[in-house]
């Protein structure tokens, strides 16, 4: 096939990539949106109020995150932690 000048040799573009993890987070994050909005607010009230380390650290890179990085808390940390949902 000879390419013609000011002709696109792929005229539909790049195939668009499809992420299935993202969809399948954001299906999961639609369907349990409510849950993980409690589960936020019960990590800032322990974060705020009761100064808990673990949930101060979960906050702060949750709401400021360093470019490239993830949330990750050791084993140690959340091994005594008594949270009561039903609270809020």
């Amino acid at each position: 096939m000879k390419f013609m000048p000011g002709k696109s040799g792929n005229p539909h573009g790049r195939p668009k990539q499809v992420d299935f993890l993202s969809e399948h987070l954001l299906a999961f994050y639609k369907k349990h949106q409510d849950d993980i909005d409690k589960v936020g607010e019960v990590a800032l009230r322990k974060a705020v109020d009761d100064a808990e380390p673990w949930a101060v650290k979960l906050c702060m890179e949750y709401f400021y995150p360093k470019p490239g990085k993830t949330v990750a808390i050791s084993k140690e940390q959340t091994t005594e932690v008594n949270v009561n949902i039903g609270s809020f």
